[in-house]
């Protein structure tokens, strides 16, 4: 958000605004005008790891403690 909802200034962090994040129950970024003193919260979602159970290494396919390489299955 470019202006603020309340005195509708152009917000430039660092000059009339002040940018936060905050990691509370829900993560937010908060933003203050300096102007009037409103304050502005916008939540946010952190991009979250995909969790893999196939790892492709160098060409080879693990795959839950069991190796496989071009489609054969090792002897371990």
């Amino acid at each position: 958000r470019r202006y603020c909802k309340r005195c509708h200034s152009f917000l430039v962090p660092g000059v009339n605004a002040r940018v936060r994040l905050r990691q509370k129950r829900m993560p937010h970024v908060v933003i203050k005008c300096l102007e009037c003193g409103h304050i502005m919260r916008y939540p946010y979602l952190r991009e979250k790891k995909e969790r893999r159970k196939k790892k492709e290494v160098e060409g080879k396919l693990i795959q839950k403690g069991r190796k496989t390489i071009k489609g054969k299955p090792s002897e371990d």
